[in-house]
């Protein structure tokens, strides 16, 4: 009895530290990404630049089907879709001062976002 316990105990608390690892991609981010999209359509970003437009879509889309595919997963790993998301979000900055910038608006000052991404 002492020897299966001495086996099993070990592996059931590693299998509780790899469950308790595993988590989900934070919803906060994504929210932000596609309000951000939003805001800038809504300014007119269809008329302005379509082509950079489509870029930022194509990069939020594969961002979240990363993230689908990655929830299927046992071990997860968010690295890419976060990427895509920061990358979305920074052209949707540079996209909004280049509008900005064709109204003849004041300059919009950027700030950058947090980009240590861990492989």
């Amino acid at each position: 009895m002492k020897r299966i316990l001495k086996i099993w105990l070990p592996m059931l608390v590693v299998a509780f530290f790899l469950s308790a690892c595993s988590k989900n991609f934070s919803t906060e981010k994504t929210a932000q990404a596609k309000t951000m999209i939003e805001s800038i359509v809504a300014a007119g970003a269809a008329d302005f630049d379509p082509k950079k437009l489509a870029a930022i879509q194509n990069l939020y889309n594969d961002a979240m089907k990363e993230i689908q595919y990655q929830d299927t997963l046992t071990f997860k790993n968010y690295t890419m879709a976060e990427y895509n998301l920061n990358q979305a979000m920074d052209d949707c900055d540079s996209l909004r001062a280049k509008m900005a910038e064709a109204k003849g608006e004041p300059p919009v000052i950027l700030v950058a976002r947090n980009k240590a991404i861990t492989y």
